[in-house]
């Protein structure tokens, strides 16, 4: 460290330590003169004391008569200070803009009170003090922080300054006759700040998509307030509508009038001024208004048709709103929920191609799980970006200066080598211009035994061992060309990186490393550690027996906050009561035991297992998730076993409806188990999110008129069925169960997904109610349509060729892990390839890391006979034609032609050294002669089949089997397409409304068609087995199109194929 401080002060750079502190002002020249340590001249120290003179001038010259009001440090604006100030400002402008519209559009909530005095005093002030807080505010102009707040205070002077005066003036000692109300207006203009605050806010904090979801759940909620001000104020200019027949203006039952100070009326009814039912009437003014609001922001529940141009114009402008509003959030929600911000929304794109790259070559589940922990470990520590590709867009000098800080651990192993002294910075600067970074995840093996030794690794973070990665590791590699590029500032760089290698590796050095880890985990101790003893043992995450446990967990939750709530708003009969108990305490007791797995469970943290118990209690005992387990466990219902049957309240299960906040993370659990149905996991969370809001709504609405809560205040067996029209109808009281929750599930989701309107709430609570229903329907609207946009990016990749995105794995994934990758899905064109199914693993292996893919449309030469080269190429699919001349065949040239335009080779790329040995040259040429030969048989043996095949007859072929995609396989598709329709067509029409048993002609003519289309069914099987490859079907099919139908559609069929209806037609009538 001391040559380090020397060299620096030698090259004149000041240290942090020698400069005095700014307080709130810039250095002078003089001041920064001083404090450089080097040698200046005495004529320069004049001219700097000049200069310094001058600037002092200025600035006293600049300094007005009210600076020492001023703060003499400025605040930054880049403090915690600062954004506490931001959210007092929100909170001042949300308050205002609450209120006035409030007092100007609600007569009777503007009534005088010394609170509503009082909290405009408070906003008043926040806002004369956010005028001195901008005058001493810090700013930025051209990279650099001013805090002289004299320059602070006239550039605000010249910005904003008069728009903020003019919002917070008090306009009511001009115009004392003005509503109180209007006079504030101004001060709603300040919103006109909002996104500038917003900008600093997600700067410092990085808004995630929670808190992005919640800011706009607030925005939209004060977008509710504001149209149901404007709405009810509609009544000013046209008056009330008509109480019996629904009316687009608010009806005339809540039109009280005030005659004076003490006395209100409503109709032939009078009111003093202390009655309650006026507060009453007041919040049924406001709310039927804000369901209205919401109704034409959301576009869903009934909407009226207005009755006069004006009704007309206003209805057009609030619906105009509603349509950019959600023009807006499915925007949002689109870019920004389901992806927090454009790298991860790319992010996810690149990991969802890869997944699908996965499932389309049948990767073992091994593998998915490999891949999955180490695309966390990239998000985490990357943010999915490829570095040397991200820095590329930097000029040449910035980028330099990036490089030698990330890689700043490999330039300090650099300079522990011995006699690199004299020429350590160009071989720094060459080593960062040449240099690759390489992320491998957890038990990732970096190289093993046998491996092809292509460069060196320098380790910039993790910790690796000599078997795999112990965690999550950052590389860098310098291939062997760069090597050399190396070896020439610093001849002996392989002598001295092996004597490096081995000082590092002293057995000493590395016990006395291990002796001090050894002391700190012993120093650890925690105290929940005590609450299960000695049970040193955890779980691993990855193991079949955690899977099915989180998928019971998942399933035991659904099923106690579905009953819980049923049971809540419907009821429990006498009969069954002692079971639900039961099945009640059988849940509770699986719950118990999650939290013991839960403590003991491993975990993966940015794609890296953590097995450590110590740190895994401590993460689940100081998280949310512990919190939860316990409020839901608390045994409330165990009061209602010391009660009589009438007095049994259901409420008391309340607590475990807790339990509905960790759904999102067990889906995430799920979704990290099962990698393999990934999209289709996201599918069922919708429909689950569907169900479970539908559940939730459908018995709270239910219950307004049951009663069986016991939330409001009376009897049990008071209904209220058919008292509204926006209730439940009468008729509903008398039915079964069953149909009672259809209905109220009906209601629900027909209220969300705008399929049933339902009908127009009149009190507060009913309001309230229908307000968050739409709302909630609004919001997974959005999430549908964020969904369907990820759906038809599936679908659209599942079209194509999966293997032609194998140079994004190449692109992303370590070098070890896309090995393995290609293993697995070039293993059908090793075992074709003679020499390369007869070596050994590793070599195999070796062999298959230096592949690299070539994709070649449709008639374009791959290879021409005497053309030079070190490449060997391995075709993988796709179909080939050898072109040769009639005479001699080594003396002319022969050309490989492409037939079909999605065949994939993968070559690789011989070393130099290699390519110069005789013996090597000599093999690969027998090597591709000897794949010439083959492709010259294969191809022969094509045509002879297909010379025998010519203009077959289709039951012919349909019987001895069929080329894919030729004439007669479309014309059976297309028969499958008729079949299959009509079969979906008649068979419910069968079974909903006419058996068409009876003995007429046309009755007859169907269900011999239906038995056609059975035997059609069962012909089509034995079609499928059959079925052969063509040039066509490779190009559409990226399997073997008969391989594939036996794993995957097979049984389906077979199981659709089955006779059950004859079969069972002696017992059961039904067809």
């Amino acid at each position: 460290m001391a040559d380090r401080k020397g060299s620096d002060r030698k090259s004149g750079k000041v240290q942090p330590a020698d400069l005095p502190a700014r307080e709130g002002r810039r250095l002078s020249v003089a001041e920064q003169v001083a404090n450089v340590p080097r040698r200046v001249s005495n004529a320069l120290l004049e001219i700097y004391h000049l200069i310094a003179r001058h600037q002092e001038q200025q600035r006293q010259q600049q300094r007005r008569w009210w600076s020492p009001i001023l703060l003499k440090n400025a605040i930054d604006a880049e403090s915690n200070l600062r954004m506490w100030w931001l959210l007092a400002l929100q909170l001042n402008l949300m308050y205002n803009w609450m209120v006035i519209p409030l007092q100007l559009a609600f007569s009777l909530l503007d009534q005088p009170s010394w609170y509503v005095i009082i909290f405009n005093t408070i906003a008043d002030v926040v806002l004369w003090l956010d005028l001195y807080f901008n005058c001493n505010l810090s700013y930025t102009e051209n990279l650099e922080k001013i805090y002289d707040t004299t320059r602070i205070v006239q550039r605000y002077l010249r910005g904003a300054f008069l728009f903020d005066l003019a919002c917070v003036m008090p306009y009511w000692v001009i115009a004392p006759t003005v509503h109180h109300a209007a006079l504030r207006i101004p001060r709603l203009l300040r919103v006109w700040h909002v996104q500038r605050h917003f900008v600093e806010v997600d700067e410092h904090f990085q808004l995630n998509s929670k808190r992005r979801l919640m800011l706009f759940g607030v925005l939209l909620v004060m977008l509710y307030h504001i149209i149901a001000c404007l709405h009810f104020s509609i009544t000013y200019k046209e008056g009330f509508g008509d109480a019996v027949n629904d009316t687009w203006i608010p009806s005339d039952d809540i039109n009280l009038t005030q005659i004076n100070d003490t006395t209100f009326v409503l109709g032939t009814d009078y009111y003093d001024a202390s009655d309650a039912e006026i507060g009453y009437i007041a919040s049924m003014q406001y709310f039927r208004s804000l369901y209205y609001a919401a109704n034409v922001l959301t576009a869903l529940g009934r909407t009226i048709e207005p009755a006069t141009n004006v009704q007309y114009g206003v209805a057009l402008v609030f619906m105009l709103s509603g349509f950019f509003i959600t023009a807006i959030v499915v925007d949002n929600v689109q870019k920004r929920f389901t992806a927090s911000a454009f790298e991860q929304k790319e992010f996810f794109a690149t990991r969802s191609r890869i997944q699908l790259f996965l499932r389309r070559q049948n990767a073992p589940l091994s593998i998915h799980k490999r891949v999955n922990a180490f695309l966390d470990f990239w998000w985490s520590s990357h943010r999915g970006a490829v570095i040397g590709e991200l820095l590329e867009e930097l000029p040449e000098s910035i980028k330099r200066e990036v490089m030698h800080s990330i890689c700043k651990p490999a330039l300090q192993t650099l300079a522990l080598l011995v006699g690199v002294r004299p020429v350590l910075a160009q071989l720094q600067h060459v080593f960062v211009e040449n240099v690759k970074f390489i992320l491998y995840g957890q038990g990732e093996i970096i190289y093993r035994q046998g491996d092809y030794a292509s460069g060196i690794f320098f380790l910039l973070e993790g910790e690796v061992c000599v078997i795999a990665t112990i965690s999550g590791c950052i590389l860098l590699f310098v291939s062997r060309e760069h090597l050399q590029a190396l070896h020439r500032p610093f001849g002996t760089l392989s002598e001295a990186l092996l004597a490096l290698e081995r000082r590092l590796l002293d057995p000493k050095i590395a016990k006395a490393s291990e002796l001090g880890s050894t002391t700190r985990r012993k120093g650890r101790n925690f105290l929940m550690r005590r609450l299960f003893g000695d049970l040193e043992f955890c779980f691993d995450p990855d193991s079949i027996h955690i899977l099915t446990w989180e998928t019971w967990v998942f399933l035991a939750m659904t099923i106690q906050w579905a009953t819980v709530m049923f049971h809540i708003c419907f009821g429990v009969s006498a009969h069954n009561r002692t079971l639900v108990d039961v099945i009640m305490v059988l849940l509770e007791l699986t719950f118990v035991l999650d939290m013991f797995i839960r403590s003991h469970l491993g975990y993966y943290e940015f794609g890296n297992k953590v097995m450590d118990i110590r740190v895994i209690q401590r993460r689940y005992f100081h998280s949310l998730e512990f919190m939860i387990d316990l409020i839901a466990l608390l045994p409330l219902y165990i009061i209602n076993w010391s009660t009589t049957a009438d007095n049994r309240l259901e409420l008391l299960n309340v607590n475990k409806l807790f339990r509905l906040f960790k759904v999102p993370g067990q889906f995430t659990a799920l979704q990290n188990k099962y990698l393999k149905v990934t999209l289709e996991l996201r599918l069922f969370k919708l429909v689950y999110y569907a169900f479970m809001v539908s559940h939730l709504c459908g018995c709270i609405w239910f219950d307004f008129a049951s009663h069986s809560s016991g939330v409001r205040a009376g009897s049990v067996n008071e209904t209220s069925f058919g008292e509204y029209k926006w209730l439940p109808p009468e008729k509903l009281k008398n039915e079964t169960l069953n149909v009672q929750y259809f209905a109220s599930l009906f209601w629900s989701f027909g209220l969300m997904s705008a399929s049933s309107p339902g009908e127009l709430p009149k009190t507060t609570s009913h309001c309230i109610f229908s307000v968050i229903t739409m709302t909630c329907g609004f919001f997974l609207f959005a999430y549908v349509i964020a969904i369907e946009d990820q759906m038809k990016t599936y679908f659209f990749f599942k079209r194509f060729h999966s293997i032609t995105q194998e140079y994004l794995l190449e692109r992303c994934l370590p070098p070890s892990l896309l090995t393995d990758i290609r293993m697995v899905h070039l293993q059908p064109m090793i075992v074709k390839v003679s020499f390369l199914a007869g070596m050994e693993g590793s070599v195999t292996r070796m062999l298959v890391s230096q592949f690299n893919q070539v994709l070649i449309v449709r008639d374009e030469f791959v290879y021409k006979f005497g053309e030079e080269g070190s490449d060997m190429y391995f075709v993988f699919t796709g179909l080939l034609d050898t072109l040769l001349p009639l005479d001699e065949f080594m003396r002319e040239s022969s050309v490989f032609e492409r037939k079909t335009s999605l065949s994939i080779a993968f070559k690789n790329r011989l070393d130099d050294e290699d390519d110069k040995s005789p013996s090597k040259r000599k093999h690969s040429q027998s090597s591709r002669l000897l794949n010439t030969t083959n492709s010259t048989q294969m191809t022969e043996t094509s045509h002879t089949a297909q010379s025998k095949f010519k203009m077959p007859k289709l039951v012919s072929a349909l019987l001895h089997g069929t080329a894919a995609q030729n004439g007669p396989h479309l014309l059976w598709l297309k028969l499958i397409i008729f079949t299959t329709l009509y079969v979906a067509i008649l068979v419910p029409y069968r079974i909903a409304f006419d058996s068409m048993e009876r003995a007429e002609w046309l009755p007859d003519l169907l269900r011999e068609i239906e038995l056609f289309c059975e035997f059609v069914f069962i012909w089509d099987i034995w079609v499928n087995w059959r079925l052969k490859e063509s040039v066509e079907s490779m190009e559409l099919y990226e399997q073997d199109h008969r391989q594939a139908y036996r794993k995957e559609r097979i049984i389906w069929d077979l199981l659709a194929a089955v006779p059950v209806d004859y079969i069972l037609s002696s017992v059961v009538e039904s067809p």
